[in-house]
């Protein structure tokens, strides 16, 4: 057995995955809390493997340690991260860094739903989005109009939606 991958080793990995500055901040701070939240129902070692951890088992002893179950979502991002988090150790420990470098070039693995809109819409503002003035006449018989201004020409149904939503919070009854 080789220690340059025991679960010691792994921990310290984690501990210093999100300054090495090899892939995307947000995915190396959430791979570095997934992992090591499965990580806390063992006891780390010098002396053993971490790729021979079985990740359900892992799971299986953390989900018992929470007056909470997790949800499966939940579960599926453990599982999910904790694996991405050994492949990229037993890499970094193989060669020296991460020569996979699709996380710099927009791979969202290790993200939640939520937080891979958040990259994407950071990526999207780098690009240069067409808008539109809308004029939209409210009252008819009076001629009342508004304007809504800067809507992009690709708008999105759930864009839209939004953008009602926040339109009939204006309503009075």
């Amino acid at each position: 057995m080789n220690d340059n991958y025991s679960t010691q080793a792994f921990f310290n990995f984690l501990m210093k995955l999100p300054n090495l500055g090899l892939i995307n901040e947000s995915t190396a701070r959430n791979l570095k809390n997934s992992a090591l939240l499965l990580l806390s129902v063992i006891d780390t070692s010098d002396s053993d493997d971490v790729r021979d951890l079985n990740v359900e088992e892992l799971i299986t002893h953390y989900a018992e340690t929470q007056t909470n179950k997790p949800s499966e979502s939940t579960i599926h991002n453990y599982r999910s991260r904790f694996k991405s988090a050994v492949n990229k150790f037993e890499e970094y420990t193989r060669v020296g860094t991460l020569i996979n470098t699709a996380d710099t070039e927009g791979n969202l693995d290790g993200f939640d739903a939520v937080e891979q809109k958040l990259e994407k819409a950071k990526g999207a503002r780098n690009e240069k989005v067409q808008t539109f003035n809308l004029p939209i006449v409210v009252r008819p018989e009076t001629g009342t109009m508004i304007t809504v201004q800067g809507l992009p020409t690709d708008i999105t149904m759930e864009e839209a939606e939004r953008v009602l939503s926040i339109l009939k919070a204006y309503v009075r009854s």
